[in-house]
Formats: C-alpha cells, structure tokens, sequence
C-alpha cells in the first residue's frame, strides 16, 4: 500500500510539475502582466507544491518503512490521507 501511494504521488508531482511548465511557457509567450497566464501560473505553482508536498511525505512514510521496518504512526497515517483527499488535483 506504501508503494502505491508513493508512485500515485510521484506521477502526480510529476504531472503538476509540467503543467508548471506548460504555465510558465504560455506567460513566456503573451508577455508578463497578461492577466489570464498570470493566473494559469499561480494556479500550476500552487497544484505543483501541494503535489510535491504530497510527494514528499509519502517519500518519509516509505524511507521509514524501509528503513526502520515499520509504518507511520497512526496519526501521521491519518494526517497523510487527509493531506491527500484535500489537495486532490484534477489531471484532465
């Protein structure tokens, strides 16, 4: 279960992470101070950091794992799935 969440959070990093891009290309075209790529760019920044935040604690919750041999804390588990319901991004 560990391992599908971790790959699910780093596609998902992934994925955001392009999407910044793509962001920062289209404002890189129409020219800074265009109100509807400044906006694009925001949103791309934001949906990039809660992914990669995602990414991350679950990346500590695998390290743990493997390392130590045992899972999160419940509490931290249940953090973990909070994080994720909440900050579940549309990749259409």
């Amino acid at each position: 279960m560990l391992r599908a969440e971790l790959d699910a959070a780093a596609d998902q990093h992934y994925h955001a992470a392009q999407r910044y891009k793509s962001a920062l290309k289209f404002q890189a075209e129409l020219g800074s101070g265009n109100p509807e790529a400044d906006e694009m760019v925001r949103t791309a920044l934001r949906d990039e950091t809660e992914a990669r935040e995602r990414y991350i604690l679950h990346l500590k919750g695998f390290a743990d794992f493997i390392l130590n041999g045992h899972e999160l804390p419940e509490n931290t588990v249940e953090l973990r799935r909070s994080l994720w319901r909440r900050t579940q991004v549309n990749y259409l």
